[in-house]
């Protein structure tokens, strides 16, 4: 990603609204299949600026990060929260079968091989363990902000739902979310690919409390 759009992330992501719903979302997957016990282990792959790692933290004592990004290190950091560097798929370096949780939030989009990233991912958790995956929807939501966070792809659901046909997985919840402002969203995403302005740049900016 950009460096701007670190800067950005590092800013609002402990309090903008999109942030905050999707720790919302991800914290209760977690509970709901019984990563509940302080002594789980947790892994937050493309842990960012590490605002979510540090919440994690909070909760379990055995929460790491793994970043590639020397700049999301550093946020870390800054964060107080354990961040070793790495890449998907092949530059990890932790033992197979090492976490009762892996958490890809908006990170497949950004790699290569993406197959080969969840096999990975697949291979480091404990069995019985719980993968959380999510990713940018629909490709022709494909927008200007796409470009600026480097995606490589957006999926469809079909795309998506054939990462995980691996024999060792075993798939227990394939859906949207944020559904509610898809419209808007979208309208926004296509109305941006229309605007004479095709510079890519950070455009989140957070709306007033109640809104938010």
């Amino acid at each position: 990603m950009e460096t701007p759009l670190y800067e950005e992330m590092y800013r609002l992501e402990s309090s903008y609204w999109w942030f905050k719903a999707k720790r919302e979302i991800i914290f209760s997957l977690l509970d709901r299949f019984g990563i509940n016990n302080p002594e789980c282990s947790i892994l937050d792959v493309g842990c960012g600026c590490g605002y979510t790692l540090f919440e994690l933290s909070r909760k379990y004592k055995n929460a790491i990060g793994l970043d590639y990004s020397d700049q999301a290190i550093e946020f870390g950091k800054k964060r107080g929260v354990t961040v070793k560097k790495g890449a998907l798929p092949d530059k990890t370096p932790f033992e197979n079968k090492s976490f009762d949780a892996i958490l890809l939030l908006d990170v497949l989009e950004h790699v290569d091989d993406d197959a080969g990233s969840v096999k990975t991912c697949t291979n480091l958790l404990k069995p019985g363990g719980i993968m959380i995956a999510t990713v940018p929807a629909h490709p022709f939501l494909w927008a200007k902000r796409d470009e600026f966070h480097r995606h490589k792809r957006r999926y469809t659901l079909a795309k998506f739902t054939d990462l995980f046909n691996l024999p060792d997985l075993e798939k227990l919840i394939i859906t949207f979310y944020n559904s509610f402002l898809f419209i808007p969203i979208a309208a926004s995403r296509l109305l941006d690919r229309l605007s004479c302005n095709s510079e890519p740049r950070p455009d989140i900016h957070t709306p007033p409390g109640p809104i938010n």
